[in-house]
């Protein structure tokens, strides 16, 4: 790649497209050609020690300021491509581009924003319509599934031929098999579980279209039937009091943990025998990635992204979205086939190792190649 490339992103904090940057600049610290860009600071912010990245130290969500920093900051690295992901920063891009930069080459990548579907929010329809304006000045627009791509053309009028598909990606080298091997009894000890408890994880932001809700029902159910079940939710979120009222309410506490918000996740993934996804609505997802190249089993709901991901009985289980009663099945079948837990693993292992960081990255450079055309 000769061209010079600057990431852009809204903040660092936790989130899918910022475990992607991870992974990009973790796996490329001696490339020279990339640049990030980071518009603001959360509080979850991870940093990367690297004279090509620039982090805010702001707070506030919509700084002006920062559109004159990122215009400076491209000039002195003579950026030729802007890589922006997720909503501010795709704005900030296309006014870089409108204002002062129209030659620079502009890249959107949608993490599946495009797929909320909550019809009281005013914002997804302004992002939507913002897209629609924005278009004309974007290259291209790289979509994680082939659902997202579908959206932005139905939702956004995006041409087919402007949208290419890249799926998100796993840095296997961060899941070392001889840690996981000897990991597991030890944290297993640690969060308090027997050789006879069945462990079943959640890992995502706590809220509502990420379903935890189902994932509480099921809970509720299963506990009290299967007293050695235990279930484990590693996350923050909007919801938080909701959950833990409910934890309270149903005395859910010796079933249910709730972890907050979890730094070390192969930790997590090392103590499960199987995680949950129950989302509403992905756009790709991923932990199971994540999970897969653990050899965690993966149950996930079946709706479009997850199911491009897992095929049902083969790399994973797939339920009716929303169906707590549907995920208890899933569960309880998972449990009472110990063979097909193992063959899900070993499925899931080796789909997981085809989104490899290293594919991801040619891929990706040949996107950029693209532009030079």
């Amino acid at each position: 790649m000769k061209l010079n490339v600057l990431h852009v992103i809204d903040h660092l904090g936790t989130g899918g497209a910022q475990s992607i940057l991870r992974d990009i600049f973790g796996s490329n610290k001696n490339n020279s050609k990339i640049f990030l860009f980071s518009l603001r600071r959360s509080p979850q912010n991870f940093n990367i020690e690297n004279e090509r990245c620039y982090l805010s130290k702001s707070q506030s969500k919509y700084n002006l300021v920062y559109l004159f920093k990122l215009k400076k900051f491209i000039k002195k690295h003579d950026i030729q491509v802007l890589h922006c992901h997720l909503y501010k920063s795709q704005i900030f891009g296309y006014f870089i581009k409108l204002l002062f930069l129209r030659k620079i080459k502009l890249i959107f990548h949608e993490h599946g924003q495009i797929l909320a579907k909550s019809p009281s929010s005013f914002f997804n329809y302004l992002y939507k319509f913002f897209l629609r304006i924005a278009k004309h000045r974007v290259d291209f627009f790289i979509a994680v599934s082939k659902q997202v791509k579908e959206s932005l053309i139905e939702d956004a009028n995006i041409q087919s031929a402007k949208i290419i598909i890249l799926y998100n990606s796993i840095d296997g080298n961060k899941f070392d098999d001889r840690k996981k091997s000897c990991l597991k009894k030890i944290n297993r000890d640690k969060f308090g579980l027997s050789f006879n408890d069945f462990a079943i994880g959640f890992a995502s932001r706590i809220v509502d279209f990420k379903g935890w809700k189902t994932f509480i029902k099921a809970a509720m159910v299963l506990s009290k039937k299967q007293p050695n079940f235990k279930f484990f939710i590693a996350g923050t979120g909007e919801d938080c009091e909701d959950l833990l009222k409910i934890i309270n309410k149903e005395n859910l506490k010796k079933s249910v943990k709730y972890l907050g918000n979890v730094t070390n996740m192969i930790e997590f993934y090392s103590i499960l025998d199987c995680l949950v996804i129950p989302s509403h609505w992905e756009g790709m997802g991923i932990v199971v990635l994540e999970a897969q190249v653990l050899s965690v089993p993966v149950i996930a709901s079946n709706v479009p992204a997850l199911n491009e991901i897992i095929t049902h009985n083969k790399n994973g289980l797939l339920f009716k979205k929303k169906s707590s009663n549907d995920l208890v099945k899933m569960i309880n079948y998972l449990y009472s086939n110990p063979k097909l837990a193992t063959k899900i693993s070993i499925s899931g292992l080796r789909k997981a190792q085809k989104f490899s960081i290293e594919n991801y990255l040619k891929e990706l450079n040949n996107i950029y190649e693209l532009l030079k055309i």
